[in-house]
């Protein structure tokens, strides 16, 4: 059961959740009382996008005094997700030290779920200056540069990231929808093509085309985009596939 346990969350750690809850279905045969079972199968309700079950999975854990820092930081994960950001801040309070950086993470992302902006830059700039190399808060940093219309700030946060990270989906996305707005359309188009290449088409990357094909006054093409994405949104939507990110960041 350990080593099916410890191959689950290396499964969910790549996002394989087919693979993952193969796993946990086998540990749930021979120890169906596990704590770890019970914490995995929470967080791949939680991946899976299924929040609510995920919220009361992890609330049935804490009920039940299993005051475990997984549990507490994947009901908040849960809460944001719903759109809670009061309960999920309330939920943080009861971490300890050990979980800091994640808390932090988490909590900056409430307060923007409840249109706290200046709380949320306090939360993600001490972050950062804690822990440089916490790419979530280095992509959140530059989506509220973006909404701030601080457009060269998130332009060199997101190159830093990516200097990490090349192939961080997130990222490439934002930096070809920084260049779109201010109008470095064969840098928009750099971005784009490493997405594609990475990552193939979805609806997201396709928009983003159709955005760049109307900027070159290309009418036609960004209506071929956009039909392409309709129809990828249809069947990413009827094949239950999440929409990038997972939590909503704004009130």
């Amino acid at each position: 059961a350990d080593a099916l346990l410890v191959l689950s969350r290396i499964h969910l750690a790549t996002n394989d959740l087919v693979a993952a809850a193969s796993d946990l279905l086998q540990v749930r045969e021979l120890t169906p009382d596990n704590i770890e079972l019970r914490l995995l199968e929470a967080r791949l309700q939680l991946q899976s996008g299924r929040y609510r079950q995920a919220r009361q999975a992890f609330e049935e854990l804490l009920d039940a005094n299993i005051r475990h820092p997984e549990a507490t930081l994947g009901l908040a994960q849960a809460l944001l997700a719903e759109g809670k950001p009061k309960s999920a801040l309330a939920a943080l309070k009861n971490l300890g030290s050990s979980e800091v950086s994640a808390a932090a993470y988490l909590s900056a992302v409430g307060f923007l779920q409840q249109g706290d902006l200046q709380s949320a830059r306090a939360n993600v700039r001490d972050l950062l200056e804690k822990d440089p190399e916490h790419l979530d808060a280095m992509l959140l940093a530059a989506r509220m540069n973006v909404t701030q219309r601080e457009f060269r700030q998130a332009e060199n946060g997101l190159r830093r990231l990516l200097k990490r990270v090349p192939n961080h989906f997130q990222a490439l996305k934002l930096l070809a929808n920084v260049h779109l707005k201010i109008d470095q359309l064969d840098s928009a188009q750099v971005s784009l093509d490493a997405l594609v290449e990475q990552f193939g088409e979805n609806s997201e990357v396709l928009g983003l085309q159709a955005q760049l094909a109307l900027s070159r006054g290309d009418e036609t093409l960004a209506s071929k985009y956009l039909d392409r994405a309709s129809l990828l949104t249809y069947a990413e939507a009827t094949a239950g596939v999440e929409p990038a990110g997972g939590i909503r960041l704004w009130a």
